[in-house]
């Protein structure tokens, strides 16, 4: 399910230069800001806020992602991998 998400945005982002986000749950350090927005461009993040602040961007494309969670810049550096199909785990 989250690689279908991962899929869709990447395909998203790639049919437009702006892009804008909102209605999600905005989450990282502090407090989460619900009914959010966020402004995308050229692969970067220009303006993130509450939707009420966001200044509608002509011809972006835009995507409602009420119920989902944007957590910016979340980077997994301590992953685990584990004994998989055709592997071997010498002990």
């Amino acid at each position: 399910m989250k690689a279908l998400l991962l899929l869709f945005l990447l395909s998203f982002l790639a049919s437009a230069e702006d892009h804008v986000f909102r209605g999600f749950t905005l989450t990282g350090s502090g407090e989460p800001l619900r009914n959010a927005a966020m402004i995308v461009t050229d692969w970067r993040i220009a303006w993130v806020g509450p939707a009420s602040q966001l200044k509608e961007q002509p011809g972006a494309s835009r995507q409602d992602l009420a119920g989902k969670y944007v957590i910016p810049g979340l980077i997994n550096l301590h992953g685990h991998l584990s004994l998989t199909s055709g592997l071997k785990q010498d002990t």
